[in-house]
């Protein structure tokens, strides 16, 4: 098997084009592709297949890390976006995930890679929607438990779940938290966790513990999460940067959704072995 990698400051993830072929089933070779050691390595798996409508240029189904499903991923769509615009023929493209259907365009070409605006829709504070198991009120902060304590902090979607904390936590605990909470049964589908920080009112810091990944440089939708509980708590501009140990994405509020930009980069190609593929498609 054939596959590209490719990295979002350094979010990176494995691409395998599926629009001709499906080689094997994504959800039973996920985990061991993207195994550091004894696999490619990567935060996850970004399987592009045909688009089902008139509407998108291709569907993408993203696996994380431990094999689980993902609906949508802000960094490996934007590197997917990468990946069906290299060529240089077009400069535009939508992609349907799981959560729905995103636009993207390049604005600057600088290979290996390219800086593209990702178009999204706008963020969900509905409890429903979010898969909480309980009836927090929409968009309000709420407390839950770890072993060290309890942190306050506000749950959003944006395609997934997020749990975004703007205080109770330090450089110190915030992984020990991350892990606890991502899989608190509270959150039905489990969440990924922010650590966000205020730098001024249009510049955030967040750090992010990622669901079925575990701590990561960055994230797209986790910088986008972050955004919208600071606008739904009125401590933020419309327009922001986002700090992540990766690098820096920039969040700018629509109408009807919210606009981010960042760059991706092509790392190479990766194929397996023959032995190794059917061994590992033998044992799952």
């Amino acid at each position: 098997m054939k596959c590209e990698k490719w990295h979002a400051l350094a979010n990176d993830f494995l691409i395998a084009d599926r629009r001709d072929e499906h080689e094997g089933d994504p959800a039973r070779f996920a985990a061991s592709l993207c195994d550091r050691h004894r696999g490619a390595g990567g935060d996850g798996l970004l399987a592009v297949e045909p688009s089902p409508d008139n509407r998108s240029d291709a569907f993408v189904s993203i696996w994380n890390a431990d094999g689980s499903r993902a609906e949508i991923s802000g960094n490996g769509l934007r590197c997917a976006a990468g990946f069906l615009l290299r060529s240089g023929d077009a400069d535009r493209c939508s992609i349907r995930t799981q959560a729905g259907t995103s636009d993207h365009r390049v604005i600057e070409r600088a290979p290996p890679g390219c800086r593209i605006e990702s178009r999204f829709p706008a963020p969900s504070f509905d409890p429903r929607v979010i898969g909480l198991d309980g009836k927090p009120a929409e968009g309000e902060p709420f407390e839950r438990a770890w072993s060290g304590g309890a942190v306050r902090g506000t749950a959003v979607s944006v395609g997934n779940p997020h749990f975004v904390l703007f205080e109770g936590w330090t450089d110190d605990n915030w992984r020990v938290i991350g892990a606890e909470l991502e899989s608190d049964p509270f959150f039905r589908n489990r969440v990924n966790v922010e650590f966000a920080r205020v730098i001024d009112r249009a510049t955030l810091q967040v750090f992010v513990y990622e669901r079925g990944v575990g701590e990561t440089a960055s994230s797209g939708t986790g910088a986008s999460a972050s955004f919208a509980a600071a606008r739904r708590a009125g401590i933020v501009d419309a327009a922001v940067d986002v700090r992540l140990a990766g690098g820096t994405l920039s969040l700018r509020e629509e109408p009807d959704g919210f606009l981010l930009t960042g760059s991706c980069e092509r790392i190479g190609v990766f194929e397996t072995d023959p032995s190794w593929w059917e061994r590992i498609n033998d044992s799952e």
